[in-house]
């Protein structure tokens, strides 16, 4: 006679509906996914977003490996901004282009879009 035990130490996910029907689930590590309408727009490796009535951002790191968090430089991580009112999303941009794109568009004081240290990072 066999006995098969099944354990698992899975921990569940944290899913969050952010506006213009995105969700940032949350897996751990770096293997948290943004997706809209049912399809990817960050397949993994993305560890941060911030919302306010204007812009949702998104910061990932493509050189990630799912649960294997790591502090990175700011300059190596990847940033997608989507404008709620255009209902438009940003093509990929670098850290400095995020940074330029939040000085021109004056959205320094905003503070949950405020330019953040990533390079002691890890989730």
């Amino acid at each position: 006679m066999f006995v098969f035990t099944i354990y698992s130490c899975q921990v569940s996910d944290t899913t969050y509906e952010l506006p213009a029907n995105y969700v940032y689930e949350e897996d751990g590590g770096y293997s948290n996914i943004v997706v809209r309408d049912h399809k990817f727009i960050i397949g993994h490796g993305a560890f941060d977003y911030s919302v306010d009535e204007n812009y949702i951002m998104f910061v990932y790191d493509t050189t990630a490996i799912i649960n294997q968090p790591k502090k990175i430089d700011n300059e190596k991580l990847f940033f997608l901004v989507h404008c709620i009112k255009k209902d438009s999303l940003s093509k990929v941009m670098s850290f400095e282009e995020y940074r330029n794109f939040v000085s021109l568009n004056k959205i320094l004081k905003a503070e949950d879009l405020s330019i953040r240290d990533y390079s002691n990072y890890a989730k």
